[in-house]
């Protein structure tokens, strides 16, 4: 049987120093892209309404060359998704723009399903 791979992580500093470069090939390697795999499933946006949503914000503001309020909330109202667009350009997650938002506005944002009246 091999030996078991081990990440720079899991050795001693002096064994990292020693064999940096060797840690460093290792890394690389292991390295894989996952950008174009999109989670699916109900609580997703599909591809082609997010791709919608999100021409309707870059025509908005004007190739995102303009991105001002008044031409955002424009193009959420045109569709709403395009908030979600906007979310994921900034590289929020959803968690994570909840908070930003409840900071700035002092509303509180629910983390979670909210029961239907």
């Amino acid at each position: 049987m091999p030996p078991k791979t081990r990440f720079p992580f899991e050795v001693s500093q002096a064994e990292l120093g020693n064999n940096a470069d060797s840690f460093v090939d290792m890394v690389f390697a292991s390295l894989q892209s996952s950008f174009l795999l999109l989670p699916r499933g109900s609580g997703f946006v599909s591809y082609p309404n997010f791709q919608q949503a999100y021409e309707v914000l870059k025509r908005h503001t004007g190739g995102f060359a303009a991105v001002e309020p008044e031409k955002v909330m424009a193009a959420f109202r045109e569709d709403a998704l395009a908030l979600v667009v906007l979310r994921a350009i900034l590289g929020f997650t959803p968690p994570e723009w909840a908070y930003v938002s409840a900071n700035a506005t002092g509303v509180a944002i629910p983390q979670g399903l909210l029961p239907y009246p």
